[in-house]
């Protein structure tokens, strides 16, 4: 048996589905009883907190309060239906969760992830080494980490024991964490009785203002003197990659970051970037970003890697008719930005 504290934590679990449906709450009355008030300035929150920062701060101490707003917010998604705030709404519930699950009990992970999302995982032998404490099936580890492209995440850099991949608890939260996010985008927008949408009309208009108003400052956080138009293909991909919230790998990521750098992006403005990430750490991410600049270590400022060095990683991508003419992509940003295009 679990509590409302847990549910409230948890609200995509198959417990708080079950208690939800035990309530046989009606849609209409969540947007028009006063009762439930509070219920619906959370579940706003929970949208426009999502847009905002990508993130869903945990605010409510009212437990319940907390648990339907999370059905609310998913009919104000479904209803709005644009497939960027469901991406980015998607991402946040998945970083909220994030939050919770790598501070939780070992056996209640273990829960979550087999109750309700199936996984096929158990605890390693107490005779194993520490810190590993999770262990699955390497076809299962596959299958959950596809869309993972980290280098870390690759099957050959992990440790296999007969067959099992062995995981720290903090990557299994982050592997439950990214089963969530794909989830919730696989099931937004619900199916929906159209009857809905003239009660939820008002609060469905105004979140299409937000995601007006926010989306193009979401879309490029380029200064003035960058011109993101002028970048060649790879980086418009990797950066598209990154204000998705997708997993960049290692050297994409440093590609990507020494480009910004160079054509005259902040450091501020590309941590804000990176903060779609579900393991956004901003002290980490800040100090790797000076080390780039040269702010540390060889106080040397670091430039993107050549266009030869990107092909051996696989991150020369979409190349258009100027790149088989230049070796470098702060060349083809120069040319481009001359209109001189070599």
């Amino acid at each position: 048996m679990v509590g409302l504290e847990y549910l409230a934590k948890y609200p995509f679990t198959r417990e708080a589905s079950g208690y939800v449906a035990q309530l046989n709450i009606n849609p209409v009355d969540l947007i028009t009883e006063r009762a439930y008030l509070n219920t619906r300035e959370r579940g706003k929150a929970r949208v426009f907190e999502s847009l905002e920062f990508g993130l869903i701060q945990n605010k409510s101490s009212e437990h319940l309060t907390e648990l339907l707003s999370y059905p609310f917010a998913r009919i104000i998604v479904s209803l709005v239906n644009d497939r960027y705030l469901i991406r980015r709404y998607a991402l946040a519930e998945a970083k909220r969760a994030y939050g919770f699950l790598i501070n939780e009990d070992t056996n209640r992970l273990l829960e979550i992830a087999q109750r309700t999302f199936g996984l096929n995982v158990r605890l390693v032998e107490e005779n194993l080494t520490l810190p590993f404490i999770f262990k699955m099936y390497f076809t299962d580890y596959l299958n959950l980490t596809e869309n993972l492209r980290a280098i870390e995440w690759k099957l050959i850099n992990r440790l296999l024991v007969k067959g099992h991949v062995l995981l720290r608890k903090r990557e299994f939260a982050r592997l439950i964490s990214e089963n969530l996010k794909r989830k919730t985008e696989r099931e937004l927008p619900l199916k929906l009785d159209r009857k809905l949408e003239a009660h939820y009309e008002n609060i469905v208009q105004e979140v299409h203002r937000v995601l007006i108003e926010r989306k193009p400052s979401m879309e490029v956080f380029l200064p003035k003197k960058a011109e993101i138009q002028s970048s060649p293909p790879c980086m418009k991909s990797l950066l598209g990659a990154v204000q998705a919230g997708e997993n960049v790998p290692h050297q994409g990521r440093f590609a990507i970051t020494a480009f910004l750098l160079n054509i005259g992006m902040k450091i501020d403005e590309i941590i804000q970037l990176y903060s779609a990430f579900p393991d956004f750490d901003e002290k980490k991410t800040r100090y790797q970003l000076e080390h780039i600049c040269g702010l540390h270590g060889s106080h040397i400022k670091y430039a993107p890697p050549s266009c030869s060095t990107l092909k051996t990683f696989n991150l020369c991508l979409d190349p258009d008719e100027l790149c088989q003419r230049i070796k470098h992509p702060l060349t083809y940003y120069k040319l481009k930005l001359s209109g001189t295009n070599g």
